[in-house]
């Protein structure tokens, strides 16, 4: 389930609900309230977290993290901040990457509508058996 990877980021992040909700603008205790989440949410998820896999995220196929991307992850306390172990994100091509991310976004949307499609066929088609 989407939320349930959703969890995993923010604990990867080593993170709370009320960061991501900030660092996303989701609305607070959405995940607490949503058994599906939309594509505007997704949207928002990757362009916070660009270095999730949109495949990951959305399918739970494949690693959690883009190949070729470290991950960037902030340890927070007593007012220090520390990089994670390999922090070598580059920001200069951002809007490339949020360009890039929706058009994945898009094609996965696109293939998640079309194994609906094809399940619900089957369905009727086993309902249609009976």
């Amino acid at each position: 389930m989407i939320v349930d990877r959703i969890l995993k980021i923010i604990e990867l992040k080593n993170i709370n609900k009320s960061i991501f909700y900030r660092e996303t603008g989701l609305s607070n205790g959405f995940l607490d309230k949503v058994k599906d989440v939309g594509a505007s949410k997704i949207e928002k998820i990757l362009s916070s977290y660009p270095e999730i896999n949109p495949l990951w995220l959305l399918t739970g196929e494949g690693e959690m993290l883009k190949a070729g991307i470290n991950n960037n992850q902030k340890i927070k306390g007593d007012g220090n901040i520390m990089a994670g172990i390999g922090s070598n994100i580059e920001t200069g091509d951002s809007k490339q990457t949020i360009l890039q991310l929706k058009k994945e976004i898009k094609e996965l949307n696109k293939r998640l509508l079309e194994k609906d499609e094809q399940i619900n066929k089957l369905i009727n088609i086993l309902s249609s058996g009976k």
